[in-house]
């Protein structure tokens, strides 16, 4: 599909409503998207296969080394095996299943609020690196809690599972292995529903860190797309490719419902003032003054904040997607450097999730320390807010009292400027609901409200950002918005034009903010002339999206339902009918 979206573009030609009504020909359901994300999702789990067959884990030479002196001291190989069933991670248990959580049998009987999906999960071992997944689909494993009783379709797979939000390696890294060699980023295994064990398509760092954050937080099941849904390849069977375009339409879904999103950035924390100041920031009480922060302090904590913002990871348009589905569960994942010492641990929302089974972490100190930094979205939109308010009001007004701090004012908010403006640019701060009346949306399940954007903000955000396959900008905006109708992107893609396919989702999902002049940079000078007999009507109707949709700039991000039109917009070959209201004034 071509993308005519970054720059100022020709008028789109006489006969687009022909083309839009044949493009709203290829809507899909949404209601089985959505079904698809109750019932077929799978997810990444330690797979211990070998530790249940044989005792130990092939992989674990400390684990072989001590079953082997069991076996050497006496202890029958079965007794062995026992004993080592009750070994987690490096630590003895008791009472509990051998991966450190209540077995599936004992779990609803020991407590009934603790969830039987992930209670069945072994926990990931936190005292050395595994190299062995197994993919765990709740729907089949547990058949007895979606398919035998009366409250069986109202059930959903629980929300205790880490969604990894990353970037892809660049397409022309990762075609270097077209040759079938192996490449040596990639050393984990895979055993697929079907028992056949396969190489990962993930990098080893991309699954390290997402193990880690895992334990960070007690989890023990794993979502990432490469792993966890079948990928479009030429030679994938086309149930495949319709489960791919499923979840595709459903990863608002996916991530929104995650405890925990993890937002993998490739910044390493080296600077050790870099984490105080964030920390002495992030929470400030004002009544107690502004804290005490001095140049060094201000100057790691604008570095830190400067390269969290050019991050790689803020460059992609799955990626904002991502970030705006988890809401209040993103965490901005950082990597630890050496001698940087562990922040204290951020709690999960549990009131709104609740049910996570008890870990071995709760009581144990981990084996290995974590790699990663773990800063809640919200937290870091609070440090750039703050930030900015402590430099351009209290700084300014503090005048001679500045001594204190030893900072140069000019200097600190003239640097401090750029970087906090594009910090802003990336988490914009939610709107506040007014006196909305809030429509139930058409769909089958409800996760709760969620953030949303309309058509003009993610637009906005989509401008900035890359994209490998054009037509998938499409499902990201439809899933930015939470449209209940939907296109399906394969269709859609040879219709040639990105603008033309975005209008057609939009006006079918009565979302007119793309053709509001307002929401334009200048908007003065995108207007069309109405009097222009050289302009045809379709672009009257439709500027300035026509021609100036790189121009668009305006983000409201939102936790509320708007109302929508209840007579959506008729893409017809004859036009576009739009429903309204006919006032007789007397």
């Amino acid at each position: 599909m071509e993308s005519d979206l970054k720059q100022e573009c020709a008028p789109l030609s006489p006969g687009l409503h022909m083309r839009l009504a044949s493009l709203s020909q290829h809507t899909i359901d949404r209601k089985e998207a959505e079904t698809w994300a109750s019932r077929s999702l799978k997810f990444l789990v330690y797979d211990d296969t070998d530790e249940r067959i044989n005792g130990y884990d092939s992989d674990d030479e400390q684990g072989m080394t001590e079953f082997a002196m069991k076996v050497s001291m006496g202890s029958t190989a079965t007794d062995a095996k026992e004993k080592n069933h009750s070994k987690v991670a490096g630590h003895e248990t008791s009472g509990v299943h051998k991966d450190g959580g209540p077995s599936a049998e004992n779990s609803a009987d020991a407590n009934d609020s603790k969830c039987e999906i992930c209670s069945s999960c072994p926990e990931f071992p936190h005292n050395r690196k595994i190299r062995k997944f197994r993919l765990f689909k709740p729907f089949d494993d547990l058949p007895g809690r979606f398919r035998n009783d009366d409250r069986s379709a109202s059930r959903s797979i629980c929300p205790h599972y880490v969604a990894v939000s990353y970037c892809w390696p660049p397409e022309v890294d990762s075609a270097q292995r077209k040759d079938g060699s192996d490449d040596a980023r990639i050393t984990y295994q895979v055993r697929d529903l079907d028992g056949t064990i396969r190489r990962s398509r993930t990098l080893d760092d991309v699954l390290d860190r997402a193990i880690d954050v895992a334990n960070e937080f007690r989890l023990r099941m794993i979502w990432i797309d490469q792993e966890c849904l079948p990928q479009p390849t030429a030679d994938r069977r086309e149930d495949e490719r319709h489960e791919h375009q499923l979840g595709v339409q459903a990863m608002d879904i996916v991530y929104h419902r995650a405890i925990v999103t993890a937002g993998l950035h490739d910044v390493t924390v080296t600077d050790p003032l870099q984490i105080p100041a964030l920390f002495s920031i992030m929470d400030i009480n004002w009544n107690m003054g502004p804290p005490r922060l001095n140049g060094d302090l201000m100057n790691s904590l604008l570095n830190l904040i400067e390269a969290i913002t050019h991050d790689r990871w803020n460059s992609r348009a799955w990626v904002v997607q991502e970030a705006l589905s988890a809401g209040s569960g993103l965490l901005i994942v950082l990597r630890r450097g050496r001698g940087i010492p562990e922040p204290p641990r951020f709690q999960t929302n549990s009131s709104r999730f609740g049910g996570i089974p008890e870990h071995t972490l709760d009581n144990n100190p981990r084996g290995m320390p974590s790699e990663v930094i773990c800063i809640p979205g919200d937290k870091l939109r609070g440090v750039v807010q703050n930030t900015k308010f402590l430099i351009e009001r209290i700084f300014a007004s503090l005048g001679m009292a500045l001594y204190q701090f030893d900072i140069h004012v000019a200097n600190v908010r003239q640097r401090a400027g750029l970087i906090l403006a594009s910090a802003e640019a990336l988490y914009p701060a939610l709107a506040v609901a007014g006196d909305q009346t809030v429509l139930s949306l058409v769909s089958g399940f409800n996760y709760g409200h969620r953030r949303t954007v309309d058509a003009a903000g993610a637009l906005t955000f989509l401008n900035t950002r890359e994209c490998r396959y054009q037509e998938d900008r499409i499902a990201i905006l439809a899933n930015m918005c939470g449209y209940d109708v939907r296109l399906d992107t394969r269709a859609v893609a040879a219709g040639g034009s990105l603008r033309e396919g975005l209008l057609a989702l939009t006006l079918l999902n009565g979302d007119l903010s793309l053709l509001v002049p307002e929401a334009y940079t200048d908007s003065g000078s995108v207007l069309v002339d109405l009097n222009d007999s050289s302009q045809h009507s379709g672009s009257k109707m439709i500027s300035p999206f026509d021609n100036h949709a790189h121009q668009i700039n305006h983000v409201s991000p939102r936790n509320f339902n708007l109302p929508r039109l209840l007579v959506p917009p008729r893409l017809t070959k004859g036009g576009i009918t739009l429903a309204a209201y006919v006032w007789q004034v007397k």
